[in-house]
């Protein structure tokens, strides 16, 4: 102790070296603890980080080598931690633990809970979307596909006309009328129906049956009769050619006789052969109602040219209805989850990362609380000035030895202000706040289990869906559509070619596990817990000693300090002294006029009725303080021992402590005739408010200092 005090004297001479090295590497233990407690959690550049390590370590160390204050002030910092402070501190640890642990990982197992809910949607889309291939695809398909084959189904109509058109050539003329009208007919409809007039229209008139039969069988008879002629013609033609040969190649005086046979031309008229006048006769080759049938045709042709002109293939896609704010499909619940989810963690980083901050800068608070009580300690004389030192202990017993009114031992009413350094044992004065304080840390306790609890009861629930939620989906099935179009002829082959696109066979086989889509939960690190708890007790502890570090604090201050030190020493012992001379003769007057009023009674109950009266039989009952009597000065019960100090009058239940009965120097107030005189009119208070209480046996003790206070 000795070798600690000359270190820390400022006007010590001696270990100057060994005050330097201490001090520097002190700085240098401080400096470290700033760093990984403050500087770190600023979470500035690595750049910055270091330079404000490197200054505010060289700061430390060379104010500890070289500065008395500053060595005072980082000792103080030690105990000041374990103080209330540090306390405070250290809780405020614990909730930014719990952000960094339980807080994070919640929201980190939410983010997983997202994930689920988005591949979940992803999982049943995909299904559905299997099952509409299958169902619907194909006829999709087909439809679409129509449009491609709308020019074929034009060239197959358009070639009707090589069909149609013989015919029509051959019923209604001989020349190239209807292959003109026709090619009217196809420039009209590029052109449309506005470009013809009435008059082409009447030109174009469709016949009537009727006629059409008409006309035909005209026809028909106008081209026999034509054939016959032609075979007439012919005929005769042979002749006259086989006459000429003939008489070109005989004598002309025989040429008559000869080739006469060959002018013999009425064996040419063939009608009489064939039948007469009746060879042409068209009625009975052409059937009735053929009429009908061919206008039925060119109908048909041009209502089919008509309809497959400007054929198109179109769709309509059903506006989708408009649903209601409060329904939303999945998409947009899983975008707005997702954008919703991003802001709140976000606040939520940027919350923390301000909370480490502030909690980073809550150490400057210990040294800020351990340079006040420097300051206070060295200005304010009755700042935490209630301690029994061994130098308190030495005036006492200078006094003690010069026969003068000693404090030791300690009143009861002082006992509960006072410290006593010569006991380990906390004084109820160190232990006011001990209670409440324990209290507290139960509540902070029990919030922040909450939320650990909260927490693993939140990662268990994940973990059961984990690990009982796997299902696998097997789908299958087959979709086959046959449409057979029988026949080779024109309408066949249209029908199927249209027909065919909705000839398909469609499998499906499809193996799908919603594995991926089960939530992967984070279990809480155990290094959290055995922080947050671990600090907790680090709490409490600190908590139920928390009265030693304050007088670990006076000891630091007055070792550095030693003058000052006496200084506060003897204006404790002053300033106690004279408070009990004046307590002790207000309780005199006090206990003197009741004793002259006949109001002096004792506080008795029931046990200490039985105990004074069957001392024998009830006796035991001393070692309860129900059943003990008080001092009728200072009110301090008596010891379980029983009565130690008082009078021996018959009757006289009054009590005294030894101080207060040397005090009344053996005579009782209670029962001595003594104190019942008359009064003389002087109210207590004011007697015992006068200035002359300050003083006992011919003033203060041997010190160098007045009572008055001090700063």
């Amino acid at each position: 102790m000795f070798y600690i005090s000359e270190i820390a004297d400022r006007r010590s001479k001696k270990f100057r070296k060994s005050k330097l090295i201490l001090g520097f590497f002190y700085g240098i233990f401080l400096s470290l603890i700033l760093y990984h407690f403050i500087i770190v959690d600023l979470e500035l550049s690595d750049q910055s980080t270091r330079l404000m390590g490197i200054v505010i370590s060289l700061f430390l160390s060379v104010g500890h080598a070289i500065s008395q204050q500053i060595r005072c002030l980082g000792l103080l910092s030690m105990p000041t931690f374990f103080d209330k402070t540090g306390q405070r501190v250290l809780v405020a640890m614990v909730f930014a633990y719990i952000m960094a642990g339980p807080l994070n990982n919640m929201m980190r197992n939410g983010s997983e809970v997202l994930r689920v809910f988005t591949c979940s949607g992803a999982l049943v889309y995909n299904l559905t979307k299997i099952r509409y291939e299958l169902m619907f695809k194909p006829f999709q398909e087909a439809l679409f596909k129509l449009k491609a084959e709308t020019n074929e189904i034009k060239e197959i109509v358009n070639s009707i006309n090589d069909v149609i058109d013989p015919i029509s050539q051959e019923f209604e003329s001989d020349n190239e009328d209807i292959t003109v009208r026709e090619r009217n007919d196809y420039l009209d409809d590029q052109m449309g129906p506005s470009k013809k007039d009435e008059h082409m229209k009447k030109m174009y008139k469709k016949p009537e049956p009727d006629e059409v039969e008409k006309k035909y069988k005209d026809k028909l008879q106008r081209k026999c009769k034509n054939i016959i002629t032609r075979a007439d013609n012919k005929c005769k033609a042979a002749f006259q050619q086989s006459f000429d040969q003939c008489k070109d190649s005989v004598h002309w005086a025989v040429s008559w006789a000869l080739c006469w046979p060959m002018k013999v031309t009425f064996v040419c008229n063939l009608a009489p052969l064939f039948g007469g006048a009746d060879v042409c006769n068209s009625g009975k080759s052409v059937n009735s109602g053929f009429g009908k049938g061919y206008v039925y045709l060119t109908k048909s042709k041009d209502e089919l040219k008509r309809e497959f002109l400007h054929v198109k293939v179109n769709y309509k896609l059903n506006k989708m209805k408009i649903m209601p704010d409060q329904y939303r499909d999945a998409f947009d619940a899983t975008r707005d989850m997702v954008m919703d989810f991003g802001e709140k963690r976000r606040a939520a980083e940027f919350v923390i990362v301000c909370i480490r901050r502030l909690l980073a800068f809550s150490f400057l608070k210990i040294l800020l609380d351990s340079q006040n009580y420097m300051h206070k300690y060295l200005t304010d004389i009755e700042h935490d000035n209630k301690y029994i030192t061994k130098y308190y202990c030495k005036i006492d017993n200078r006094r003690k030895k010069s026969g003068k009114h000693t404090l030791l031992p300690l009143k009861n009413t002082e006992k509960h202000k006072m410290v006593d350094l010569r006991s380990y044992r906390l004084m109820k004065s160190e232990c006011d706040n001990l209670w409440k304080s324990v209290i507290k840390l139960v509540f902070e306790i029990i919030a922040a289990t909450s939320l650990v609890l909260l927490d693993m009861i939140f990662y268990e629930a994940l973990d059961v869906i984990r690990r009982h939620a796997k299902i696998d989906y097997f789908q299958t099935g087959h979709h086959d559509l046959q449409i057979k179009v029988k026949g080779t002829g024109m309408i066949a082959n249209l029908l199927r070619s249209v027909l065919d696109r909705f000839n398909f066979q469609k499998n499906v086989t499809v193996n799908l596990s919603n594995e991926m889509c089960l939530p992967s939960p984070h279990k809480l690190d155990t290094y959290y817990i055995y922080k947050i708890y671990g600090t907790f007790l680090l709490v409490f502890v600190m908590t139920v000693f928390a009265g030693y570090t304050n007088r670990v604090k006076r000891l630091i201050c007055a070792i550095y300090f030693r003058k000052r030190e006496k200084r506060r020493v003897l204006y404790l012992y002053n300033e106690t002294l004279r408070k009990r001379t004046a307590f002790f003769r207000y309780m005199k007057k006090k206990v003197m006029k009741l004793a002259r009023e006949n109001k002096l009674k004792e506080d008795l109950n029931v046990y200490l009725v039985l105990r004074l009266r069957c001392p024998r039989v009830f006796g035991w009952l001393v070692r309860f303080p129900c059943s003990r009597r008080k001092c009728l000065i200072c009110g301090e019960p008596e010891t379980a021992a029983g009565k130690q100090y008082g009078c021996d009058t018959a009757g006289c239940v009054y009590v005294h402590c030894r101080q207060c009965w040397e005090d009344v120097q053996g005579e009782c107030y209670g029962c001595s005739d003594t104190f019942r005189e008359p009064d003389d009119g002087r109210d207590v208070e004011s007697d015992c408010g006068r200035r002359d209480a300050a003083a006992i046996d011919g003033g203060h003790p041997d010190t160098d200092i007045s009572s008055t206070k001090n700063r």
